[in-house]
């Protein structure tokens, strides 16, 4: 492609003064403040026109650049064109010629640059379709990679806001532990006071442990002597008491043997007793069966001295 577009080609700029000649206009017009009036009227003429010609190149810049109707620059071109043919002072054939080239819309060379244009349009267009359905393609992969990545970036979110919930329990749990961690220290501190002091006292008891052991040797070794005296004077007592205790076993044995003659001789008595009255109780049996066997009689009343004893006994 070109680098001068083909709007500057069909519609060539009709604006040729410099830098220069704009500065110098602005001095001639400050010169004609101060000359006679027919150079003034002149002047005024002259800036009237300038400013016609900016507002009708603006015009057309205007129409170019957003897009208003060709007729309308044509009329603005053909003002211009007299314009610049009275100021040269032109013959009415130069005029006729003018207003015959005005009066077409387009001439051949706008035609031409129209139809270059077209084409290149054309093509461009085909090409833009072209890269248009390519573009289509890797939108479509690109939409498809975007709808993965929005899915990553969902389940990326969620594991990051479930890490950033986790955070903020560890960093409650860190709080809490931080509390725990003072607490411990502080009972810490006292516990190393404590400490220092169990220490103490255990220097002080192993101290007296010592002192007790000394001690303790000592008595061990008087008790051994002591021990040692016992066990002599045991076996002294012991051999005095085995003849003691033989005389009283002797004693014993002779004692336990009266008790046992003297036992068998009382259930000898007792045996004897038993038969003596079973013996007395049969009688008695006999007799009652005897007396009741006799005829009553009734008439008599007084008792005999035999009903008494009868009625005196008792069987046992």
């Amino acid at each position: 492609m070109d680098k001068s577009h083909w709007t500057q080609d069909l519609f060539p700029p009709t604006f040729h003064l410099t830098r220069a000649e704009v500065d110098s206009s602005a001095k001639t017009k400050k010169e004609t403040l101060d000359t006679s009036p027919q150079t003034r009227i002149q002047a005024i003429y002259k800036n009237v026109k300038k400013e016609y010609d900016e507002e009708v190149w603006n015009a057309r810049q205007k129409g170019t650049q957003v897009g208003d109707s060709l007729k309308d620059f044509r009329e603005a071109k053909k003002t211009v064109n007299k314009i610049n043919c009275l100021e040269k002072g032109c013959d009415k054939s130069c005029q006729e010629n003018l207003s015959i080239a005005d009066s077409e819309l387009w001439d051949s060379r706008e035609i031409e640059i129209l139809r270059k244009v077209f084409l290149k349009s054309r093509t461009e267009n085909m090409k833009l379709k072209i890269e248009l359905q390519s573009v289509k393609e890797e939108i479509k992969k690109v939409s498809e990679i975007l709808k993965c990545k929005e899915e990553d970036y969902n389940e990326t979110d969620e594991k990051f806001k479930k890490s950033q919930r986790a955070f903020h329990n560890l960093q409650l749990e860190n709080k809490l532990l931080k509390k725990e961690m003072k607490v411990l220290d502080r009972r810490n501190k006292s516990l190393q006071e404590e400490l220092l002091a169990i220490k103490d006292t255990n220097n002080k008891l192993r101290k007296e442990k010592n002192h007790e052991r000394r001690h303790f040797l000592k008595e061990q070794t008087l008790r051994r002597d002591v021990e040692v005296a016992l066990n002599k004077v045991l076996i002294q007592i012991r051999t005095k008491d085995t003849a003691e205790v033989e005389t009283l076993k002797i004693n014993y044995e002779l004692q336990l043997k009266k008790l046992n003659e003297s036992l068998t001789e009382a259930k000898e008595e007792l045996e004897k007793e038993k038969e003596d009255h079973e013996q007395t109780r049969k009688a008695l049996d006999h007799l009652r069966y005897h007396f009741a066997s006799l005829p009553s009689k009734p008439n008599i009343t007084t008792s005999s001295p035999n009903d008494d004893i009868l009625s005196s006994l008792q069987i046992f």
